[in-house]
């Protein structure tokens, strides 16, 4: 889609309360919740104005906050575009109570947190989480931000490299350069049409204008109380919760801040109708038809974007993508709508297109207007707005906790915009059915009110955008359509009842012999079961987990791409059968994997039978005719093709297991075996794929013995009979490969992106649990500095970062850098010289506590939903651990760790080099130094 405010603006709430937010405070039980969220929420505001949501979870262990100021990049000064998000950056970076700019990153680190912020058109958003007992604490550090940030000078020039590094670093993405062209074409009176990143152009200093007191100036005007919004969850009571807040936000102080609404249309006078034609950096195409409507804040109660989203992307039998796949026109749909700013809202029909659909745009678009004919027409139904305000509802109603990070910084964003008691239900309402409020925005989406985005590689361009160097054209379009064929007319149909809505919302009765999680008889030798009944999420919902492992996938690159066509095949299959099921709450996803495939259905058990039947018998039997087959192999290619054109870092990623497990194959090479396989080639490997298969299953959630049952006698389908053996996965050890004259080994990629990215993987000595208990332990004591020399210090580049990468039980550890002007041998040489520096940080006598609870918190985190207890288990399951104990055992075993012992690891693995192995992404070099993509030879894991 050539727009998402979305995906590009960060926009939380599609639709927002026009209203004046209430001043007094709110009881817990008036601040609407569903029958399942068992926190207690609480409403205040303090003296200086500032709107706060208190939220007590007493199980909770991770505690959190979000601090939400209502200005964003729209309000930037239009000679100083991106100084809201140079803002956002620099209020990191020191306080006048706690003035070390690494300070506060060190205690959300050190205290199994983490914290992040964003800037969008209208919101800038700061949020953490962190160990519930250091809460207090986090929000002293955190508090000062909005009270006396330093904006020291230093910083200051060091981070508008950062900000510079964040723009190079996504000069490439195809959304960012999308809506690039999308802001030439704009009104350029409208606040969304300036470049909200900022670079070290529009940052620098100039004759009688430091970008200091430019700062200090928007910060002045912008951040005051009484335009901010504060969430805070903690397992303690609400009054103690206050007291903290009030002790330390209450500082925060309350300006005169003018916030004028101006009504700004979105395109000038008589641009419209136009089409821009994009040429993108990967193989996209698409095109977008998007129509700019009046604002829809005050009707969030109503909802009529929503309403016609759900009948225009829907992709049952007879939608509109259902008839575009017939004709051969487009792989994927889109549809919805949101809020624009300055009195306009826009909705956008978004089509995935075949190199047919190219050619065809103009009956696309006479196809779309025919749509919206036979809603305007027949559409607009009651009934219609009852189901979806039913599944809704029950959304609402069964709606579990999830992580505290994300609820803080939603609802601290959503708190601007509804009023307190709404703040969670107002995105679920659907209060009232307002027929001509959706007949008078149908009256709006005309060909003579369209601008249209099309985005292909064959494009022929005239103009280049400034900031992204994006080459694209504008033509205008002719306002009427051409005449569509009576017969492709027939074939839309408006969507039907949804028959998968569940009839029964009941928990199960417990069963003693499901209460704890166990192996089933599967009544054959290649199926290994699960099963665990659990209600105690208090959901309706079960989850169902199948991998299959194919002795033939992992064989070659060849079987292993037939397995990706296949699964993509059976994924088209049952796409319009599926999706109503997906719109009731009950959904599945079936991936390819390097061995086989996962199959996962999730949602209200009432119905997943007959879904779960649906499934086996599509992967069984696959539908495989010669029109989806070029199209979605075409597709494919395109998915694969389109690697190459990721980010640096993204490359090395990919790189990564490529060159160290096995079996793994490059998405180049899958793409270049694709060109040879037919359909006869796909049709034989369907009949062989699944021989001698292993199978693997749970079975969770509200089921009971008899569900288990007839769920249990329906596996053998996905598997057939067969002799092959399935080899075990293997890793390469780097210990065991010989350094080449000292050099330590590496492997190098040439890609088509200004800036350079070197990651260095370190393997643990084994793939014990010790291994792993002390990987994680020296992790926990650099990630944070590591970041804080490397980008802040330093401005090495704009991604940074220190995480894990492991392959089966062998523990590795990666250091990241990317950058638009550092070559790889001086990111080399910092986090080399980091690394070697670093012994000093473990010294003999290093109270590891801190370091052994931080790691600990995180490994035992409670899970806030009935998926992430899913996944815990399945986890277990798939990698043998059958006693479920992992995490207990790796805690245990981190705690065992001395300071003395944990020194002599860190000199054995990160200071011997002979665990290393670099990995780096740069326009120069050679492909490969020295010759470490072939695998064969090296001493593998097994």
């Amino acid at each position: 889609m050539l727009y998402s405010p979305q995906a590009l603006m960060r926009c939380t709430a599609l639709v927002f309360f026009l209203g004046a937010m209430v001043s007094t405070a709110v009881n817990a039980t008036d601040i609407q919740k569903g029958q399942v969220d068992d926190r207690i929420y609480h409403y205040l505001e303090l003296e200086n104005k500032l709107k706060v949501i208190l939220i007590s979870d007493k199980e909770a262990d991770k505690a959190a906050a979000s601090l939400d100021v209502h200005v964003g990049s729209s309000d930037d000064p239009r000679d100083r575009e991106g100084l809201a998000h140079f803002l956002e950056h620099m209020l990191f970076l020191g306080t006048e109570k706690y003035p070390d700019a690494a300070e506060y990153q060190a205690f959300i680190d050190e205290n199994a947190g983490s914290h992040n912020a964003y800037t969008s058109s209208e919101h800038t958003n700061y949020f953490f989480d962190i160990d519930a007992d250091k809460l207090e604490a986090a929000l002293d550090r955190f508090s000062q931000f909005f009270v006396a940030p330093l904006f020291d000078e230093v910083y200051v020039n060091r981070e508008r490299n950062a900000v510079h590094s964040e723009y190079q670093a996504r000069i490439k993405s195809d959304a960012r350069r999308e809506y690039d062209v999308f802001r030439q074409l704009m009104n350029p009176q409208h606040p969304f049409s300036k470049f909200s990143v900022g670079s070290l152009q529009t940052l620098a200093d100039r004759p009688n204008d430091k970008i200091r007191d430019s700062l200090l100036d928007f910060y002045a005007k912008h951040y005051s109380s009484d335009q901010m919004t504060l969430v805070v969850l903690g397992k303690e009571s609400i009054d103690e919760l206050k007291r903290m807040v009030e002790a330390r936000f209450s500082a925060i102080p309350l300006r005169k801040v003018e916030t004028p609404i101006k009504k700004t249309a979105l395109f000038p006078a008589d641009a419209l109708p136009m089409e821009v034609l994009v040429k993108p950096v990967q193989d996209i195409q698409k095109m977008q038809m998007l129509f700019p409507l009046p604002s829809m804040k005050a009707y969030y109660h109503q909802k009529p974007l929503s309403y016609l989203g759900s009948i225009l992307g829907h992709e049952g039998k007879g939608s509109l993508l259902s008839v575009l796949k017939a004709q051969g026109w487009a792989e994927g749909l889109s549809a919805g709508g949101g809020e624009m700013g300055a009195g306009n809202a826009t909705f956008s029909i978004n089509i995935s297109l075949t190199d047919e659909g190219l050619k065809q745009r103009e009956m696309i678009r006479a196809l779309v207007f025919h749509v919206l004919d036979v809603i305007r027409q027949q559409g607009v139904e009651q009934w219609r707005y009852e189901e979806e305000k039913q599944l809704v509802s029950l959304a609402f109603q069964f709606r579990e906790k999830g992580r505290a990070v994300d609820t803080v910084s939603r609802l601290s964003s959503q708190l601007h915009d509804y009023p307190a008691e709404e703040v969670i239900s107002a995105a679920y309402l659907f209060t009232s059915f307002d027929p001509k409020l959706i007949q008078r925005l149908l009256r709006e989406m005309t060909p003579q009110n369209l601008f249209v985005g099309t985005t292909f590689k064959e494009v022929e361009t005239d103009k280049v955008t400034y900031y992204y160097q994006v080459p694209y054209a504008v033509k205008p379009l002719q306002a009427s359509s051409v005449e569509l064929p009576e017969k492709l007319k027939q074939q839309y149909h408006l969507p039907e009842k949804n028959i998968f809505i569940p009839d029964s919302y009941v928990l199960k009765k417990k069963e003693k012999a499901f209460a704890d999680i166990q192996k089933v008889d599967a009544k054959s030798s290649k199926v290994e079961l699960w099963a665990k009944q659990d209600i105690s999420f208090q959901v309706p919902k079960a989850e169902v987990n199948l991998r299959v492992k194919s002795p033939l996938v992992a064989t070659s690159v060849r079987y292993a791409t037939l397995n990706d066509l296949l699964v993509a095949m059976i994924n088209d299959n049952l796409n319009e059968s599926s999706y109503p099921a997906s719109l009731a709450g009950l959904s599945f996803s079936l991936s390819a994997n390097s061995r086989g495939m996962d199959i996962r259905l999730v949602g209200y058990d009432d119905k997943m039978t007959i879904l779960l039947e649906m499934v086996g018998q599509r992967v069984s039997q696959p539908i495989l005719s010669e029109q989806r087959f070029a199209n979605i192999k075409k597709e494919l290619i395109r998915y694969f093709n389109n690697t190459e054109q990721l980010s640096p870092y993204r490359r090395l990623f990919k790189a990564i297991p490529v060159t160290l497990y096995d079996p793994y194959f490059s998405d180049k090479d899958k793409a270049d075996e694709l060109e040879n396989i037919s359909l006869s080639d796909l049709q034989a490997f369907s009949k062989e794929w699944l021989k001698g298969a292993d199978l693997q299953g749970f079975f969770y959630g509200n089921i009971n013995k008899k569900q288990i049952q007839q769920w249990r006698n329906f596996l053998p389908q996905l598997i057939q009979a067969g002799q092959q053996k399935i080899a075990a996965a293997k890793v390469v050890d780097l210990s065991n490969q010989p350094l080449v004259d000292d050099i330590v080994l590496e492997r190098r990629l040439v890609l088509d992106h200004n800036d350079k990215a070197a990651a260095l993987y370190v393997q643990g000595l084994g793939d014990s649990l010790e291994d792993e208990a002390n990987m994680r332990l020296i992790r926990q004591i650099l990630e944070s500095s590591y970041y804080s020399q490397l980008r802040t210090e330093q401005q090495l580049g704009y991604i940074v970062f220190l995480t894990n990468v492991s392959f089966k039980d062998v523990p590795g550890s990666l250091f990241m850098v990317q950058s638009p002007n550092t070559s790889i041998e001086k990111i080399k040489a910092a986090t080399e010289q980091f690394i070697l520096q670093s012994i000093d940080a473990i010294p003999d006598d290093l109270d590891l506590t801190p370091y052994q609870r931080s790691v600990a918190t995180k490994l035992l985190e409670k899970s806030q939903s009935l998926s992430e207890k899913s996944d815990f288990y399945w986890k277990h399951i798939v990698e043998n651990d059958t006693s479920f104990s992992y995490q207990q055992r790796l805690v245990d075993a981190v705690y065992a760790i001395s300071a003395k012992e944990l020194k002599a690891y860190y000199q054995q693995v990160l200071l011997k080099q002979d665990t290393w192995l670099w990995f780096s992404a740069a326009k120069e070099g050679n492909a490969l130094q020295p010759e470490f993509a072939n695998k064969q030879g090296y001493y593998l894991y097994p």
